[in-house]
């Protein structure tokens, strides 16, 4: 529990609103020493030690009283009070405990009996132990950190054996990238089997490529201390790795990747080899430089950037050449932009917020195509004969099927038409927005004994842009589930707000005092609703947004989206 320091603070307030809006069952091992400005300290209902700390530095230092001596008569007796409950709640949860409690000649159990119970109890995730302090004063930070030492399970008792291909290799994840200006790209792990070494080779599953690891730093808060080794449960930053992005997996080489792939694929592992999965963005604004002397230097802070955070996206649009950047939601951009004016010194602007919309095939469609070129001495002559058939909720085109009437074709030239044709689903004729819900079937290839891969390609985004230009496409536009918490006189406002929004109601349920209203809302209807919510509720309502599916526009709508874009 944090800021205990706060002149609101209510300890006991805040166990109870854990046990029921948490639905969780607190175990507090330790008792504030006052509350709001009176706040001095904390009693450890573990070893009834009390402990201040000295704010003439900051709260660096804890000073620990052997004794409950120091405090008031009444507030001994809270703490007294708060140490049998924590007793019996150890008890109520641990019939080895309660056995142990009666065998005692007092009924109570010693410190290290305590610990032990409540170590077992967290193991088995039946209780939460929890602690309080204001981390702005850093008072709590010493016995939180022992808290995490003597109640949660370290490397040692739970190992990561569900992937056998690497244990007693290394596999590590990245969960965070930073950039510093000494150091350049930082990339921070954590081990769950092996060892890592400063110059050792390393491979990337979730990219296929291999690293180099430069140098092997052990980390201290915000201090790096380089190191020559680091063991499994250790959380460790690198330098020197180019291509290596938070969410990726690591592991020892190629051959170790290509044995936990399989051994994945037989036991249900593939969710842990796949590393960190973004969400698809689904706002995007045009990002600008005041001059073009700063391009480069934009070009560079959104690379690190997309390092950092996989769930933005930075590309080009072909037409216009304006540089686009996606994301989840408006104050992601915000808060990446302004990271640019303040971490990278580049003056930009964002353009307004915009839609991203997918385009679906309505009814299925077939078109052929011919590509007949000679190109120098060589002629290039490539036949090509695809279906296109709608799938309800099959989300994006990932891979194209090849008929049995194909026959036998190089690889390299089936590659080379699924790269083309995914290609051009990436930009459909309605507004250029990606093609979905779609399966895409190659019926007949005939390519000439001379013809490159290349032409195959060129032959395959033509037949593929031909088709989607014949066919019925619809426009789909991104659906939203929207969870708003408020009070309940506030409902009806919020609720005519959300029919305005075309919103579908799904549920209005009750949390204690308050009311959840879980609804499904276009999103383009939710632009800074975040704001309306704020306002409609004086403050008091909490907003969450989460993206749910596609969902076909009407026509008119569609009209209206299509005006709006192009401008005509």
């Amino acid at each position: 529990m944090n800021k205990m320091d706060r002149s609101n603070a209510n300890f006991t307030n805040a166990i109870e609103s854990v046990r029921n809006k948490l639905c969780a069952i607190p175990l507090p091992v330790q008792y504030p020493l006052g509350m709001g400005k009176e706040f001095t300290g904390v009693c450890d209902l573990v070893t009834m030690d009390i402990l201040k700390w000295n704010q003439s530095n900051c709260g660096y230092e804890c000073e620990a009283v052997d004794s409950c001596m120091s405090v008031s008569q009444d507030m001994l007796n809270e703490v007294k009070l708060a140490r049998s409950r924590l007793i019996e709640e150890v008890a109520m949860h641990s019939n080895e405990a309660m056995a142990k409690m009666f065998a005692a000649e007092d009924n109570t159990l010693s410190p290290d009996e305590l610990l032990y119970f409540i170590r077992k109890l967290t193991h088995s995730c039946s209780v939460v132990p929890v602690l309080c302090g204001s981390a702005l004063k850093n008072k709590g930070i010493q016995p939180l950190m022992d808290a995490m030492l003597y109640f949660l399970p370290s490397p040692a008792h739970r190992r990561a054996n569900h992937l056998p291909a690497v244990v007693h290799k290394l596999c590590a994840f990245v969960f965070k990238v930073i950039h510093s200006h000494q150091r350049g790209p930082v990339v921070f792990v954590r081990l769950y089997s092996g060892c890592l070494r400063p110059h050792s080779n390393i491979y990337n599953m979730s990219r296929k490529c291999r690293e180099r690891v430069n140098r092997l730093l052990q980390v201290f808060a915000d201090e790096l201390k380089e190191v020559t080794e680091m063991t499994e449960g250790n959380i460790a930053a690198i330098v020197g790795l180019k291509n290596t992005y938070t969410g990726d997996v690591l592991v020892t080489s190629a051959d170790v990747a290509s044995a936990a792939e399989k051994e994945g694929a037989m036991t249900g592992g593939e969710h842990f080899l796949k590393g960190l999965e973004a969400p698809e963005p689904v706002f995007f604004r045009t990002i600008e430089t005041f001059s073009a002397v700063e391009q480069q230097d934009l070009e560079h802070a959104l690379r690190a950037l997309s390092r950092e955070d996989p769930s933005l996206k930075v590309s080009t649009d072909p037409d216009s050449r304006q540089m686009i950047l996606s994301g989840m939601g408006e104050l992601h951009l915000d808060i990446v932009c302004d990271r640019i004016r303040r971490d990278f010194n580049v003056s930009v602007t964002l353009g307004a917020v915009q839609v991203s919309y997918r385009e679906a095939p309505s009814i299925a469609a077939s078109r052929s195509g011919h590509v007949d070129r000679t190109v120098g001495s060589q002629r290039h002559c490539i036949s090509i004969m695809l279906k296109l058939t709608p799938v309800e909720d099959e989300g994006p085109i990932r891979d194209v099927e090849f008929a049995k009437t194909v026959g036998v074709v190089d690889k390299p030239v089936l590659e080379a038409v699924t790269h083309g044709i995914l290609q051009a689903c990436s930009r459909g004729p309605l507004l250029s927005f990606p093609v979905i819900n779609a399966k895409i079937s190659v019926e007949k290839l005939s390519i000439t004994q001379n013809s490159s891969p290349a032409m195959a390609q060129v032959c395959a985004i033509e037949c593929m842009a031909k088709l989607l230009s014949g066919s019925e496409l619809i426009l789909l536009e991104p659906v939203m589930t929207v969870e708003v918490v408020l009070p309940e006189e506030y409902v009806g406002t919020v609720l005519s707000d959300l029919s305005l929004r075309r919103a579908a109601i799904s549920k209005v349920l009750s949390r204690e005092d308050m009311k959840l209203v879980i609804a499904h809302v276009p999103l383009a209807c939710l632009i800074d609703y975040s704001t309306t919510i704020r306002t409609t509720t004086s403050g008091m309502g909490s907003l969450s947004i989460h993206f749910s599916h596609y969902s076909p526009l009407s026509s008119k709508l569609t009209e209206s989206v299509i005006t709006k874009i192009r401008g005509f």
